[in-house]
């Protein structure tokens, strides 16, 4: 069984599939696009503060609160001046707000199996590199930070539990 990280981020990718302009989406930390691969969204696990309840071991309750950080890369190769590429990456930003919105407790395609107890962006940051080994030149990234609540039994993070 998978542990609930992992499991959350291939549905995280499922939910922010198909976002029109958007070459690919992936969970890693880095991006390696080529320019042929741009835009893309990438996301990953950026920390977690864990917090167990005091009772019996293996059977106290465990709260996590992870930050799930989605970046939005697009490159900055043949922006035109009149529509630069920041509106777009507004657009996708919003997009991804959205779907996430939608989908807040990461539940799978069913809608049965609950991964969250709530998902809420918590920040975003925008900036360019010029360092991103995808051979476009430089890279324009909006990461979106959301933190994600969860809960299960010690020694089980791959059963969230349900409210």
């Amino acid at each position: 069984m998978e542990h609930f990280r992992t499991s959350a981020l291939k549905e995280v990718v499922r939910t922010l599939t198909g976002i029109a302009g958007i070459e690919g989406v992936a969970a890693r930390r880095r991006w390696s696009y080529s320019s042929g691969h741009l835009p893309a969204i990438n996301t990953h696990w950026a920390g977690e503060q864990i917090e167990t309840e005091h009772g019996v071991p293996g059977r106290r309750m465990q709260m996590r609160d992870a930050i799930l950080r989605v970046n939005i890369v697009q490159s900055t190769a043949d922006s035109p001046e009149d529509d630069p590429p920041e509106y777009q990456l507004d657009a996708w930003q919003a997009e991804v707000e959205s779907r996430l919105a939608a989908n807040r407790t990461l539940s799978g395609p069913d809608g049965k199996t609950s991964l969250a107890r709530d998902l809420r962006l918590q920040r975003t940051e925008t900036g360019e590199s010029s360092s991103s080994g995808s051979g476009s030149g430089s890279v324009l990234v909006t990461a979106l930070f959301f933190e994600v609540l969860t809960h299960h039994r010690e020694g089980k993070p791959t059963h969230p539990l349900k409210d």
